[in-house]
Order: C-alpha cells, then structure tokens, then sequence
C-alpha cells in the first residue's frame, strides 16, 4: 500500500423494528477495538459503546435494536490541501512573449 493514504471504514445503521437509518458507524480499518465511532442523523458523533446491546446504540425514533446494513472501505489520502497548493505546478512553464 502507498505510503499517505489510509483505509477508513464508514458503515449505515439501521433498526431492526422500523428500518430507518439510525447514523453511521465510522473509524480507521483495519479496526482497533475502542476506536469506532457512532454518529447518530443530525448529531454531533460519539464513541460506539464495547456492547452492542448498550442504550446508546438504539435507534432513536422507536428504541429498536440496530445492525449494519451496508458498509464501505475508503482510501483517504493523508496529505493536507494546503501542502498540494505549496507545490510548484507541473510541466513546462508558459513561453514568455519577447
């Protein structure tokens, strides 16, 4: 794998009961148990509890219990915006008019 970039993990949540999408599961990939995090629809996120069956991770139009339904393995370059814009451009520089 290309050094700077890294696989980040985002999956949708969805409640068994009314099949609404609860939030997203996100965090780097491979996992590391203590590290995913929980963002509910329209709110800040949080860390996801070690359990799944924990009150926190319940959805919060009816209180069902949430599985993930769907999940994606992205790759994110690591590299800033501001360090690709300090680099100088490539190929050949414009011809002057004499």
């Amino acid at each position: 794998m290309g050094e700077g970039r890294l696989r980040y993990l985002v999956a949708e949540a969805r409640c068994y009961w009314c099949g609404t999408a609860a939030g997203t599961l996100e965090g780097g990939w491979p996992l590391i148990p203590g590290t995913l995090m929980f963002r509910r629809s329209g709110e800040h996120q949080t860390l996801a509890p070690a359990r799944p069956d924990s009150p926190t991770f319940r959805c919060g139009h009816c209180g069902g219990p949430l599985f993930v339904d769907d999940f994606d393995i992205l790759m994110v370059r690591s590299e800033k915006l501001e360090e690709v814009d300090d680099r100088p451009r490539r190929g050949r520089p414009p011809k002057r008019p004499r």
